[in-house]
Parts: C-alpha cells; sequence; structure tokens
C-alpha cells in the first residue's frame, strides 16, 4: 500500500467519524442526560475535521499540486 493510499484510507475513517458523530447530534445526547458527552461529541468532530484536513492538503502534496 501507497503512502498516498494509506492517506486515503485513513481519512475515510475520520470521514466516517465525522458522519457518525454529526448525525448523532449532541440533542439527542442532552436528551437522555448525557451532558458531559456532549462536549466530547464536540471535540470529536473537531478533531474529526481538523484530521480530514490534514489529510487532504497530505494528498495533494504527494499528488504535487
Amino acid at each position: 500500500m501507497s503512502l498516498r493510499e494509506r492517506f486515503v484510507e485513513l481519512m475515510e475513517q475520520e470521514q466516517k467519524t465525522l458522519h457518525f458523530f454529526s448525525t448523532t447530534g449532541t440533542r439527542e445526547f442532552q436528551a437522555e442526560g448525557y451532558d458531559p458527552l456532549v462536549d466530547v461529541t464536540e471535540q470529536t468532530i473537531a478533531e474529526a475535521k481538523r484530521r480530514i484536513a490534514m489529510y487532504e492538503a497530505l494528498i495533494k502534496k504527494i499528488d504535487g499540486n
């Protein structure tokens, strides 16, 4: 597996994480009384977005763009 392929794979995993936490959302956790999970969810979403951007930049660098 090339480095580029590995970055694409990692980015896809982060996109799944982002999708899960974005669709689950903080409202569901609040509705069920899990207030501490709201902060964790928002932090996880922000970290996933940051890692996706990092992988996109690395892939572009490898592609020479």
